[in-house]
């Protein structure tokens, strides 16, 4: 499946080059391994600015203009590209790649996740084993989970995890642990949630509080408790 139906507003040159080289939930399941395909040793950029007490740990890439604020958590491998925001008590966990221009609020987690540039997670949000598109805009606490209930033991493997490749094909994925894929200039309203497996074509609206069921929804869909509804 060509990652450009999701994602066609791409501009930093080495996200390019791992989208083109990698399927969509390699990108996601094997994050640490790709990241340090590119990053042989750490590297911060001289005027980026870090806060005193802040953490960062492993191995990271952090481009320039980067800004990260108080108490913000970053554990490698990790890559952070130009002029992006680490708001304060913000976790970013191993095999997270952060497009420029890029805002994670504060007190929000990403956690093996992708989020391309010029995307806004406002606060108190959590991103986990997900692709985030650019120009996206993620209100208070929304997040994309991860992990199905159904699952009894979290070690297994053996569970159905996919993720829809269009509307009747699914791709099954290796890994107990799959978020969504949300395309480019998706709006998510604050408190509203996807469950594992979602794949969103771009220009999407998610109402504040609405819960989207797995499955596969196409572009310039809007969304409210689990309903279509137009835009007003």
């Amino acid at each position: 499946m060509s990652y450009k139906k999701f994602f066609s507003q791409i501009e930093d040159e080495i996200l390019l080059d791992i989208f083109n080289r990698h399927s969509l939930h390699e990108l996601v399941t094997k994050g640490d391994r790709i990241i340090t395909e590119y990053i042989k040793e750490s590297y911060i950029h001289p005027n980026v600015k870090i806060a005193k007490n802040c953490t960062i740990e492993g191995l990271v890439y952090i481009g320039e203009g980067v800004s990260i604020q108080d108490y913000a958590f970053i554990r490698g491998p990790v890559i952070i590209l130009n002029n992006s925001l680490i708001g304060k008590s913000a976790f970013i966990r191993n095999g997270s790649i952060i497009g420029s221009n890029t805002i994670i609020g504060h007190s929000s987690e990403i956690t093996r996740s992708i989020l391309l540039n010029n995307t806004s997670i406002a606060h108190f949000n959590c991103i986990t084993y997900s692709i985030i598109g650019s120009n996206v805009n993620f209100g208070s606490h929304a997040c994309t989970t991860s992990f199905l209930l159904k699952n009894n033991n979290i070690n297994s493997l053996d569970i159905d995890m996919y993720y829809y490749i269009d509307e009747n094909n699914k791709q099954k994925v290796n890994s107990k642990k799959f978020g969504a894929v949300i395309g480019d200039n998706c709006r998510f309203g604050a408190y509203s949630m996807t469950n594992p497996g979602v794949s969103m074509e771009p220009d999407c609206i998610v109402y504040p509080y609405t819960s989207v069921r797995k499955g596969y929804y196409f572009q310039d869909t809007r969304l409210s408790d689990r309903r279509e509804r137009e835009l007003v």
